[in-house]
């Protein structure tokens, strides 16, 4: 047990990252009465807006990490591309927490991967990758179909792909066809999966017979004392974060395995600070960790209005060395990610409509683990284009099909650039807004927010995000209500009426 100081309300904290999990932290601290100090490479990254001090350095400036450490008592982190030699830097100055030995193992996601089968954690069948050659076989020797991801940098999809599932179009007209149906992956699309990878080190990961994805969060202090957060159930769109709720529906003895599990990585690290730890489980009751983040994590925005303490607070009260608080659940609480489309939508398209959810998940014919299959969508209302009879959206339905015969792209990273003000349309100036040509970018729009927020229980958290892009987290919607389905029908029928 570590005899760390407890550093109380007036000490400055340190965060590495100023994007909107640094902003949120932000704002939880200083309700507490600390002072924040952020590093990030964006001049106008959400959370200047609510810091004491933002030092704009890139994520490996040692000099510039060592600078802010020198003006705080602790520092922690709210992004994993933080480099090694500048944690190291800052934690000459403060402690940083979690500590360089942490992200060193989980910023790779080799090393992470075999860091978890060493400590004998259950994840599913897996290669490591460094060449074309050895992506083509690792492909092979799991069956074809995969998923192939990055060994650094990428989240939120950039950095990966699949292969070997089938297009959504080849669903029509064959009833025969499953989920678990596969071709064997062609060439150019093992060719395409490499590119994904930025041509460099990778893993590739045998796809899992799913049921659902869920995560769990992990708070340890310096002093030993540990909280572990109830299961959030989560809703991947395009491997985006769609939607989450916290408690997750599960069996008792399911939720207990995956808390204990999640538990035990963080005492097996050592941890000072908070883990997300996301899990897999499959149709035959199985638990897998899929991957590991070191930091506060989107599924569990909900935190700040289900449970007693929220994500953000803990994180403080962590690195603060401080008693934790409760994670009991107060009341059921889904959010919903708004992205950049939201924004980029046509004025005239309306969205979605969604209907009280069922507790059982479904499958998409893309393979993918679905929302409640009683959430229906109205495919001809919907602003993005969907697949008919393909209820890929589940949730919010914003889910765009590409038409590209390549699965893998290139991503830039749509978080962390620009925050330039670019104004709003108000929703009559969108409608009167000329029609653009097939060339022309879309000019942003006012999302009616004053008609989400009339659905009762839901409140609106926007990141100060000013220019809308594809792909760009920009707030959340959150809802609370008696029970977990209740919650995620008023979130996504609030997000429908943007």
């Amino acid at each position: 047990m570590s005899q760390s100081p407890t550093l109380l309300p007036g000490a400055t904290i340190g965060i590495f990252g100023g994007g909107q999990l640094g902003r949120l932290t932000a704002m939880a601290a200083r309700t507490m009465g600390y002072r924040i100090h952020v590093l990030d490479p964006d001049p106008g990254c959400p959370a200047r807006f609510v810091v004491d001090q933002c030092v704009e350095a890139a994520w490996d400036d040692t000099r510039e990490a060592a600078r802010l450490a020198r003006g705080c008592d602790v520092v922690t982190l709210e992004i994993e591309q933080i480099a090694l030699a500048s944690m190291n830097a800052a934690g000459s100055f403060a402690p940083v927490r979690p500590g360089e030995g942490v992200l060193a193992i989980i910023q790779d996601r080799i090393e992470q991967k075999n860091w978890l089968a060493r400590n004998g954690f259950p994840i599913g069948p897996f290669r490591a990758v460094r060449s074309l050659d050895e992506l083509r076989e690792a492909i092979t020797a799991l069956g074809g179909k995969c998923f192939c991801k990055s060994a650094t940098g990428g989240y939120d999809g950039r950095g990966q792909g699949k292969v070997g599932f089938l297009p959504d179009w080849a669903f029509a007209g064959h009833p025969e066809l499953s989920p678990a149906t596969s071709l064997p992956p062609s060439e150019a699309e093992i060719r395409g999966a490499w590119e994904a990878l930025g041509q460099g080190p990778g893993v590739v990961e045998q796809a899992v017979d799913l049921d659902r994805e869920i995560s769990i969060l992990v708070a340890r202090s310096p002093r030993g004392e540990v909280k572990v957060y109830p299961a959030a159930w989560n809703h991947h769109e395009d491997q985006i974060l769609a939607w989450s709720v916290i408690p997750a529906p599960l069996p008792d003895a399911l939720a207990r395995e995956a808390r204990e599990l999640a538990e035990s990585i963080a005492d097996t690290f050592a941890l000072e600070g908070i883990l997300a730890v996301e899990l897999f489980v499959t149709k035959d009751g199985r638990i897998l960790v899929n991957e590991l983040a070191p930091r506060p994590h989107n599924s569990y925005h909900a935190s700040e209005r289900a449970c007693v303490t929220s994500q953000f607070e803990q994180l403080v009260r962590a690195v603060c060395n401080l008693p934790l608080g409760s994670p009991d659940v107060v009341q059921p609480c889904a959010i919903a990610n708004l992205l950049g489309e939201v924004w980029l939508q046509p004025a005239e398209s309306a969205a979605p409509t969604a209907v009280i959810p069922s507790e059982a998940p479904e499958r998409s014919r893309r393979g993918e683990v679905q929302g409640p299959p009683h959430l229906s969508l109205s495919d001809h209302e919907s602003g993005c284009p969907t697949s008919r009879g393909d209820v890929g959206g589940v949730a919010a339905g914003f889910s765009p099909r590409s038409s590209e015969p390549s699965q893998f792209a290139r991503h830039s990273d749509p978080e962390r650039s620009g925050g330039s003000e670019s104004p709003y349309l108000s929703p009559s100036e969108a409608a009167n807004h000329p029609k653009t040509t097939p060339l022309a970018k879309p000019t942003p729009r006012a999302p009616h927010f004053d008609r989400a927020l009339a659905v009762p229980g839901v409140r609106l958290h926007l990141y100060e995000k000013l220019r809308p892009r594809k792909g760009r987290k920009m707030g959340h919607l959150s809802a609370v209500a008696a029970t977990p389905e209740e919650a995620v029908a008023l979130v996504l029928k609030a997000k429908s009426l943007l």
